[in-house]
């Protein structure tokens, strides 16, 4: 039985189906086709099994005939992204521009592709920041405001990285709003500060509070499985540092089983210790 296991593939002149329509990218600035000559090549069929409108392009009433389409007003690698995903490529999603992942949206909307949306949203979501690219990357996002949730949801991530990692006193806000106050980024930077205020403050990721508790003794009220722990055995200040697994009665008392963290290679090894030899290990 003949099967195709990778798609893309069959872009390839040696597979033997040649591509029977290619695509002129004519981007917003460029109104002549004789400038565009690399053109990205398709399969009319395969287009239109994935997404309706290529479907309605070539098959529909007004159907497309001309072997080489232009498409303008389009970015044209978010474009060849969007072909790539269909002939099931894989895709480089790390250090893409926000623009250009934002342009991969316009074409997921614009074609009905819902499954490169989903795999969009996904660099989005953890798109890196600084305090230096945080107000240019909100300002782009509002350019593509017509994608309401996904605007909000990058609008929201730029306040939260604000809120943690910029504006951590009182004074960093003050800054802040006078470096940007007669600046092109004004709005965007007035907006995330109201963003900002109702962001919660930030939990340690691993005794869950807001004021971290590295050092201190646990109760039997903060117990929870998965905790990083020190163990101070009595007065000495020599330690070992483990994760709680689960509780243990004895005899001798109420105690946790603990288990070691080890170098590599090194065997698993389980500890029973009490809770007054236990104190969080959150920057150990």
């Amino acid at each position: 039985m003949f099967a195709v296991k990778n798609w893309s593939q069959v872009l390839d002149p040696a597979f033997g189906i040649p591509t029977d329509v290619a695509f002129n990218i004519m981007e917003e600035d460029d109104d002549n086709e004789d400038n565009r000559k690399e053109y990205i090549p398709a399969h009319k069929y395969f287009l239109a099994m994935v997404s309706p409108v290529f479907k309605t392009m070539f098959f529909g009433l007004a159907k497309e005939t001309r072997e080489v389409v232009p498409i303008r007003g389009m970015n044209k690698e978010a474009f060849k992204m969007m072909i790539d995903y269909i002939y099931q490529k894989e895709i480089c999603w790390e250090e893409r521009s926000i623009t250009l992942l934002l342009e991969v949206v316009k074409m997921a909307e614009m074609y009905e592709l819902g499954g490169l949306m989903e795999e969009v949203k996904k660099p989005l979501a953890k798109f890196p920041l600084t305090p230096e690219t945080v107000l240019p990357v909100a300002s782009t996002v509002q350019e593509f405001s017509q994608f309401e949730d996904i605007s909000n949801q990058l609008l929201d991530h730029c306040a939260n990285f604000l809120a943690h990692q910029v504006l951590t006193t009182k004074m960093a806000t003050r800054q802040f709003a006078s470096t940007y106050i007669d600046s092109p980024y004004h709005a965007t930077a007035f907006k995330l500060l109201e963003l900002a205020k109702d962001v919660p403050p930030a939990k340690c990721q691993n005794c869950m509070q807001v004021m971290c508790k590295d050092g201190l003794p646990l109760s039997l009220e903060s117990m929870k499985r998965g905790f990083r722990v020190a163990i101070r055995w009595g007065t000495c200040r020599v330690q070992e540092v483990g994760w709680l697994v689960e509780e243990c009665y004895e005899h001798s008392g109420h105690k946790w089983l603990v288990r070691l963290e080890m170098e590599e290679g090194e065997e698993e090894e389980l500890v029973k210790v009490k809770l007054i030899n236990l104190f969080f290990a959150c920057k150990l």
